[in-house]
């Protein structure tokens, strides 16, 4: 029997069982050159999903930074008039003495 290649990867076997051995072998390199594409595939995916997340991470401490600097406007803004309002009563109340 002639000495075969296995589909180019180099076995160099001369007998059938060890073609069915270089055969198995390429079955096996297959499944794992399709498990490195899944895999690589899903690391794409989830480098899109992590650029998304910190994308809505930012807007989201956008939105509260942005509430929070109404917060404390509008929070002066009362204290103002509850000052101003103390002060209506305080001249009330020396009005009517």
């Amino acid at each position: 029997m002639k000495n075969i290649k296995c589909l180019g990867i180099g076995c160099g076997f001369n007998t059938e069982f060890n073609f069915i051995k270089c055969s198995i072998r390429f079955k096996f390199i297959l499944k794992k050159i399709s498990v490195r594409k899944s895999l690589e595939s899903r690391s794409v995916t989830d480098v899109e999903r992590i650029a998304q997340l910190e994308k809505a991470i930012k807007e989201s401490q956008f939105i509260a930074e942005e509430s929070e600097r109404r917060f404390d406007e509008t929070n002066k803004k009362v204290e103002v008039m509850e000052s101003d309002l103390e002060r209506t009563y305080d001249r009330a109340d020396s009005a009517e003495a």
